[in-house]
C-alpha cells in the first residue's frame, strides 16, 4: 500500500484474500489510507455472532482472520457491504438479458458458452 497515494481509498469487490487485512488495518490506523470500501474480506466466513465463534476449530490463522475482520467491520473509515455489491438494478437487468440470450441461442441450435464434453 506504500505505492498508493496518501489518503487514497481502497476498493475491493473481487476476493478478500487479495488484500492483506493486517496491512490494510495498519494503513487505515496510520492515516496512510483515507478509507476502504469492501464487498469481500479475508476470512469473511468467520464474521458471525460472537456466540458462534466458540465452536470454531482453534487455529492461529483463523483467529487472526476473525479478529482482523471484526476490526475492519468496526473501523470508522471502512464501508463493508454484505458481499452483494453486484445487486443493483443494472446488474440484475444484465443478468436477465444474458440469460435470455443464452436460452434463445440454445433453442435456435447455436448455443453460447458451450462446454465440449468428452463424448461419454
Amino acid at each position: 500500500m506504500t505505492m498508493m497515494k496518501p489518503g487514497a481509498f481502497l476498493i475491493n469487490t473481487a476476493r478478500g484474500a487479495l488484500v492483506d487485512t493486517a496491512a490494510l488495518l495498519e494503513a487505515l490506523d496510520t492515516g496512510r489510507l483515507g478509507g476502504a470500501g469492501l464487498d469481500v474480506i479475508e476470512g469473511e466466513e468467520l464474521l458471525m455472532e460472537e456466540r458462534q465463534m466458540f465452536h470454531l476449530p482453534e487455529t492461529e490463522e483463523r483467529m487472526r482472520q476473525l479478529l482482523t475482520g471484526h476490526a475492519l467491520a468496526r473501523h470508522e473509515n471502512v464501508i463493508l457491504t454484505p458481499h452483494m455489491a453486484w445487486y443493483s438494478r443494472e446488474a440484475i437487468d444484465r443478468i436477465t438479458d444474458v440469460t435470455a440470450l443464452n436460452i434463445r441461442s440454445f433453442l435456435s441450435g447455436t448455443p453460447l458458452n458451450a462446454i465440449a464434453g468428452d463424448g461419454a
